[in-house]
């Protein structure tokens, strides 16, 4: 089948040409009190100060079957910025030339685009596929014509949005659906965590957060699929079983491994 689908994940770390200056400013001071920081806690940047250590992906089918996944251009070992946000941007805009790839993620549009979008605009990096117009529904460019970027007719599925009836009602962390379908959540490191790992150049353990997540976030939305009615019983179980194959064929997860409750998962308890 062909490719449909990029799921897909990055972990940052504060530190780029704006955060000192962030740092420096009223701004700072602010972002403490509004998060209500703890003494000696340091408030969530913006967006702009934000340096992407790690991106994650991984490419479903149609029919929601997984077809690879990877950490891009080395990640957090690697640690070259450029060539992970070059990387993401072939994967998404270039690999696929007869299909443009849907992008999912777990609140992506809020946070994770616009970072790559700040990135990509740090190192002069095109991302017109981003910003030019999709096909219709005639497979034509006319008045009906989307972008990735709009939120309603784009092809930017946020599964947050997608729980929350796009705001409706408080957002919950990606871990507690997970875990509620009988998958690990978390292992190893969480997001809070990240910046240390990176100054005690835990790399690996970063990488591998990172491509959890993304298959957390792909399990999701599996699961989200069947629980709309998109997909079937019996395909919903097929994909599933698929990425669970999937995960046990790479190397270096087997915690992860052990922790998936498949009963749950694949709709046995």
């Amino acid at each position: 089948m062909s490719a449909q689908y990029l799921v897909y994940d990055i972990e940052t770390i504060p530190e780029t040409e704006l955060v000192e200056e962030w740092k420096s400013s009223g701004d700072y001071e602010k972002d403490r009190e509004r998060q209500k920081c703890e003494e000696g806690e340091e408030p969530f940047a913006p967006q702009a100060c934000h340096k992407i250590i790690t991106i994650g992906a991984m490419v479903l089918d149609r029919s929601l079957h997984v077809l690879s996944s990877e950490v891009i251009a080395g990640g957090a070992v690697e640690g070259n910025e450029r060539a992970q946000v070059e990387g993401f941007n072939k994967l998404a805009g270039e690999s696929h030339p007869a299909r443009a790839l849907t992008i999912v993620d777990w609140n992506g549009r809020k946070f994770d685009m616009p970072v790559i979008q700040y990135r990509a605009f740090r190192y002069g990096i095109p991302f017109k596929w981003y910003y030019g117009k999709l096909p219709d529904n005639k497979g034509g460019i006319s008045q009906w014509s989307k972008d990735y970027r709009d939120r309603y007719g784009g092809k930017h599925l946020d599964l947050v949005e997608e729980w929350t009836n796009r705001g409706a009602f408080m957002k919950c962390h990606l871990k507690e659906l997970a875990m509620l379908m009988g998958l690990p959540g978390k292992t190893g490191i969480d997001g809070s965590m990240v910046y240390g790992a990176w100054k005690d150049d835990r790399k690996d353990d970063i990488d591998n957060y990172c491509l959890e997540d993304v298959w957390h976030t792909g399990f999701v939305m599996q699961r989200m699929a069947y629980l709309m009615g998109k997909v079937s019983k019996e395909d919903y179980i097929t994909a599933a079983q698929l990425l669970i194959s999937h995960i046990h064929d790479t190397e270096g997860h087997q915690d992860f491994i052990d922790k998936i409750d498949e009963d749950l998962v694949l709709l046995k308890a």
